[in-house]
């Protein structure tokens, strides 16, 4: 018996060692291929990259620069990939010359491994309407993240950034920046943000970046010159976040701010950055059976300290619905919790005041349960200061309307988890409608 306890012991204390032994192994093989360094590729003699071609396109290489030339005999692409790389914060470049106007594309951007799916973004050459836009099937919901893709997020009705003839031979560098964190992708032409895509594609799944040109026709005189393309990785996760936003830029802040707008048939909403602020308005429809959320915008997460929120807004009307600012966990679903403040419509508000009352929702009862404190302080005018203070040792949150405390509790969230500042408009019925403006937002995290 002894014999064979000591048999069966010796037998898993072996497969213990062969196991770790082959951990470490496996572990040190696939290191290079998820941990490499970043990149800048230059062009020499030898492009060091994976080629994929089909049709009559071709390359040269001379004076440090990738040429792609050719007069196509139909469809015809040449595509450059690099090497796969685990999915992380960061920005892929790509600095090149068009010569010619002709009927080619001129792309980056990333595929999954197995290159069954891709999103790419870069000219789209023509000779009527050539500009920059998006291509690829990065927006369709990934299996069990969302069960459909989110209503105006479909990538063909991505509007275009122009290019004009006279950027014909001059030299221009696209940039996409990739946020798994936000889940979405941004891109810059030659410094200036163009827009952004909702993308599904998780942290860590392994990518790599492709770039090249997409001849669509027949006899297309090809003449793009590639100066150079590479990755490099975003900043470390954010320890603190400290800014005051105006929104009066000509887009919302990519780095700062992702963009969920819930616009489909059942409810309309409009944003727009302007010189007094964010503008947004928007109403729901007849199909508007439940509450829905209009608009929602949020930060990266940040770990939970000492936060510190005021934002000033103008409402021009607001019905059956309401604004809120606050701060969420960074995971969803059955771990959601929050603490959020805000003004909701009344039809009952007392004489002299505007009809719109401080509102105080979140978690703070331990029993996973969100709760709303009672209406205490009714708006005295159409523009509404609102403030968050957020002790992150003790937990204490506070809620403040226009200098007046409205709510105070030991919230749910915890110490140093990952959370996220969000603002936005929620609508409680097909009768609601909005008009303001997000004037001012302060933030500090730390």
């Amino acid at each position: 018996m002894k014999t064979v306890l000591a048999w069966i012991l010796g037998g898993i204390f072996g497969f213990a060692v062969f196991y770790v032994a082959y951990a470490h192994v496996a572990s040190i093989a696939s290191a290079p291929r998820y941990l490499e360094q970043p990149s800048i590729k230059t062009f020499g003699d030898d492009i060091g990259l994976s080629l994929r071609t089909e049709g009559s396109l071709l390359y040269t290489i001379s004076g440090g620069e990738l040429h792609v030339s050719a007069e196509t005999h139909g469809p015809s692409h040449l595509e450059w990939l690099g090497p796969v790389r685990a999915l992380e914060e960061g920005a892929y470049t790509m600095r090149f010359k068009a010569a010619k106007q002709a009927e080619y594309d001129v792309v980056l951007g990333l595929e999954s491994a197995d290159g069954k799916h891709f999103i790419r973004y870069g000219l789209r050459n023509e000779k009527l309407d050539p500009g920059y836009t998006w291509d690829g099937d990065a927006l369709s919901p990934m299996p069990g993240v969302r069960p459909k893709a989110l209503p105006g997020e479909d990538i063909d009705a991505k509007s275009r950034f122009p290019f004009a003839a006279s950027d014909l031979n001059d030299w221009h560098e696209i940039t996409l920046q990739l946020s798994p964190s936000l889940h979405r992708m941004t891109a810059f032409v030659d410094g200036v943000p163009t827009g952004s895509v909702l993308t599904e594609w998780l942290m860590g799944m392994p990518v790599r970046m492709v770039f090249g040109v997409h001849a669509r026709k027949t006899d297309q005189d090809v003449d793009v010159s590639f100066a150079r393309v590479g990755w490099e990785p975003g900043t470390p996760e954010a320890r603190t976040l400290r800014f005051d936003d105006r929104f009066d830029g000509k887009v919302i802040d990519p780095r700062r701010w992702a963009v969920h707008s819930f616009e489909s048939d059942v409810l309309s909403v409009s944003l727009k950055t302007t010189k007094e602020g964010l503008s947004t308005n928007g109403h729901g429809t007849t199909q508007l059976v439940k509450g829905s959320a209009a608009f929602m915008i949020d930060t990266p997460a940040f770990p939970l300290a000492n936060v510190y929120v005021k934002t000033k807004i103008s409402v021009r009307q607001l019905e059956h619905g309401s604004f809120f600012v606050g701060v969420t966990s960074a995971l969803g679903g059955p771990h959601l919790r929050f603490f959020d403040t805000g003004v909701h419509s009344v039809t009952d508000a007392p004489a002299g005041a505007r009809p719109y009352v401080g509102m105080v929702s979140g978690h703070w009862g331990r029993d996973a349960q969100v709760r709303f404190d009672p209406a205490r302080h009714w708006a005295d005018s159409d523009d509404v200061t609102i403030e968050i203070e957020i002790d992150g040792k003790t937990r204490l949150a506070r809620a403040k309307m226009d200098g007046n405390v409205i709510g105070e509790h030991v919230t749910d969230l915890q110490p140093s988890e990952n959370v996220r500042l969000r603002f936005g408009v929620y609508l409680d019925d097909a009768e609601a409608k909005f008009d303001l403006t997000v004037r001012d937002l302060e933030l500090r995290a730390e």
